[in-house]
């Protein structure tokens, strides 16, 4: 069973997992929309790899559970280009209202592609010999049409907003993307070759180490938030509209008397 890339891939993501919940975070909106990202990946090489043993045991299987179990991870693919876009939007988008507008459209456009999936008819070929199996059809082009017009989205947001996206991180997300798409294009062309899932794998590992690694965010002797993370969460407040709790509890709860009269015997 030709599983043995997707696996790699997932002992990777799991890893990661690891590393990842270990350590403290700030709670910041990137690295919220990284880890919904994370998930989503897992997802996606997770059932990349059931998908092969439905297709591999299917004569034993009801046909509805291969469909359902193939088609899902077609969605997942769409998912994870998707989710690629809400972490761009995360950066770009501070601002809470605007940034539920812009997911709210973009949200559309992935459960249209996800709907067509589900309803399109799919095929399997599976060659017991040669180890070789895939999907085919047009639930397999309707996945590549709206994956692919999501990424292009994505790269066209990351062109028009680019003054306003941290280098780093757009830099980031085209290694991440660039990567994918080429697995994607050797799939799509040789579909013996089951990479995307492994690609997947490997530009969360790409943004992980170049952005969304909380030990960035951390002083080594003191094991406390850094001079950055200050930076980027009182940023994310100022953009949000909110105080701090400290200063908001004490300009809007008046003093106490003892207060006020030491402040008169000054």
């Amino acid at each position: 069973m030709p599983i043995q890339v997707q696996c790699c891939g997932l002992v990777l993501m799991l890893i990661l997992l690891y590393s990842y919940r270990s350590q403290k975070k700030v709670e910041l909106n990137t690295e919220k929309a990284f880890w919904r990202a994370f998930c989503m990946t897992i997802l996606c090489i997770s059932f990349d790899i059931l998908s092969c043993v439905v297709i591999v045991y299917r004569e034993k299987l009801p046909d509805l559970l291969v469909q359902f179990v193939c088609k899902t991870y077609l969605a997942t693919l769409v998912g994870v280009s998707f989710f690629a876009l809400m972490y761009i939007c995360a950066d770009i988008y501070t601002e809470r209202k605007l940034y539920k507008r812009v997911v709210k459209r973009y949200s559309i456009f992935a459960l249209f592609g996800v709907i067509l999936i589900y309803v399109l008819p799919i095929h399997y070929y599976y060659d017991r010999n040669r180890s070789v199996l895939y999907t085919y059809g047009p639930s397999d082009l309707a996945t590549y049409a709206f994956a692919l017009g999501t990424l292009l989205m994505l790269l066209a947001l990351l062109w028009k907003e680019r003054a306003r996206i941290n280098p780093g991180r757009r830099e980031a997300v085209l290694i991440w993307m660039g990567v994918w798409i080429c697995a994607a294009l050797i799939q799509f062309f040789n579909s013996t070759l089951l990479l995307v899932g492994y690609a997947s794998s490997m530009g969360m590992i790409v943004l992980y180490l170049k952005l969304e690694n909380p030990e960035m965010n951390l002083n080594r002797k003191t094991g406390l938030f850094n001079h950055s993370a200050f930076l980027q969460y009182t940023r994310q407040l100022y953009d949000r509209g909110a105080g701090f709790p400290f200063w908001q509890s004490f300009l809007t709860v008046p003093p106490t008397k003892p207060f006020v009269q030491r402040l008169k015997k000054r």
